[in-house]
């Protein structure tokens, strides 16, 4: 069963050079560990979802014979174009959705969603996917965690400031009610 997820247009459009900017990057060992433990990656395709600035993709381009990053925002896509030149890499990108996962974009070895999949009908998501995966082939989904640590102080102000002003954002309900990933 499919669920009707809200679409919120636009939402990310403001948001773009932010995203390449100031949102923290992968640590550069965790796209390498994991191309590892990926058999036959380099000689695959790689598809990133929800590519947002392209920062999966561009890590990712080093260990794939060919990465493609999907995005319905087309700023986001800009912006994934350019981090990918600035970074020297070669990367594909495409504006599309979870929705538009079919076979007409070929086969993956892997596919990579980052900060993103709580966006998505993740079900759903998950058969289209199963029907594009190579046998062998391996779904990642990245977030971002902040121990209670004397170095991360920053963030519970930071919260704070967010959860204030979410009380309006229409999406707030969806990402507080939503499942964790594990148990979709």
């Amino acid at each position: 069963m499919t669920v009707a997820i809200p679409s919120f247009p636009g939402r990310f459009r403001e948001v773009a050079s932010y995203n390449s900017r100031g949102r923290p990057i992968y640590p550069p060992l965790l796209a390498r560990r994991i191309a590892e433990r990926v058999r036959g990656l380099a000689d695959a395709r790689l598809l990133d979802l929800g590519t947002g600035p392209g920062l999966l993709a561009i890590d990712f381009a080093p260990y794939a014979k060919r990465v493609i990053g999907v995005d319905p925002e087309p700023a986001m896509l800009s912006a994934a174009i350019a981090n990918a030149k600035r970074a020297g890499v070669v990367a594909e990108f495409l504006e599309g959705s979870s929705h538009s996962l079919d076979s007409s974009l070929g086969n993956f070895r892997l596919v990579t969603i980052g900060r993103a999949f709580h966006w998505m009908d993740r079900p759903d998501v998950l058969q289209r996917l199963d029907r594009i995966i190579e046998n062998g082939g391996a779904v990642a989904l990245f977030s971002e965690s902040y121990p209670d640590v004397p170095a991360n102080a920053w963030r519970r102000p930071f919260q704070s400031v967010v959860d204030h002003y979410a009380v309006r954002d229409p999406a707030a309900s969806l990402l507080r009610d939503a499942k964790n990933h594990d148990a979709v």
